[in-house]
């Protein structure tokens, strides 16, 4: 008796197919110090794998963290955030480590996210934190962007100084000691929205990477097998 294929067909039940999939959000939250500004962004993922920068918000100069909070706390509980999949991505890196915890304590379960010159990014074993070179999270907004992959909605209060802030972004190469550095030639400018769309993008990319792919082994007979 030859060996074949044996396929099965199982009719569904009816009202068993799959619920659509609920929208997916992901909130930036750049913490600046007392004389820097607080950035918040929402990047929704497209049907496609892109995002969409939905919303951006520079905060007042001297609002204090627990304001912050409450702004960011709102902003998730608010169409069309309270019936999607949210994740918050906060920047840890000086005074952010703090203001996660606070996070974490409100029930936000925040990605907290610290920022370094080094050259590897690191997570922890729950996913929720992780130490990232500077490099790799601006290079990962920069090619994203270029690609067409990463968009701004039309009319988007900010949008116009965010894309200011990504033309002015800056590749800074070390001669002494090779190291790359990511900066804003102009003084006066900030880079906290372009911060927080880059914290937000790389946990959407990295904080649960692709798995490697599934194969099916189908025998064709004694002889013949094949990789699907």
């Amino acid at each position: 008796m030859t060996t074949g294929e044996i396929r099965a067909f199982v009719r569904p039940a009816r009202g068993s197919w799959p619920a659509p999939q609920p929208d997916r959000f992901f909130v930036g939250w750049d913490v600046g110090q007392s004389q820097d500004y607080s950035a918040i962004s929402v990047l929704k993922k497209t049907p496609t794998g892109g995002y969409l920068v939905a919303y951006l918000a520079r905060l007042a100069l001297g609002m204090s963290y627990p304001d912050q909070l409450a702004q960011v706390k709102s902003l998730m509980h608010r169409k069309p955030l309270d019936k999607a999949v949210v994740t918050l991505c906060v920047d840890a890196t000086g005074v952010g480590k703090p203001v996660v915890d606070m996070a974490a304590k409100e029930g936000l379960s925040p990605v907290s996210v610290t920022i370094h010159g080094g050259d590897v990014a690191s997570w922890d074993d729950k996913r929720s934190e992780v130490k990232v070179p500077k490099k790799d999270l601006v290079s990962t907004l920069v090619v994203l962007a270029q690609c067409g992959s990463l968009k701004i909605a039309n009319g988007l209060q900010h949008g116009d100084l965010l894309t200011k802030e990504l033309a002015g972004y800056q590749v800074k190469i070390n001669p002494n000691t090779a190291n790359i550095s990511f900066g804003n030639g102009r003084e006066a400018e900030h880079d906290d929205l372009v911060l927080s769309v880059a914290t937000a993008l790389y946990c959407g990319e990295y904080r649960y990477p692709p798995g490697p792919p599934i194969c099916r082994f189908i025998s064709h007979g004694r002889s013949r097998r094949r990789w699907y």
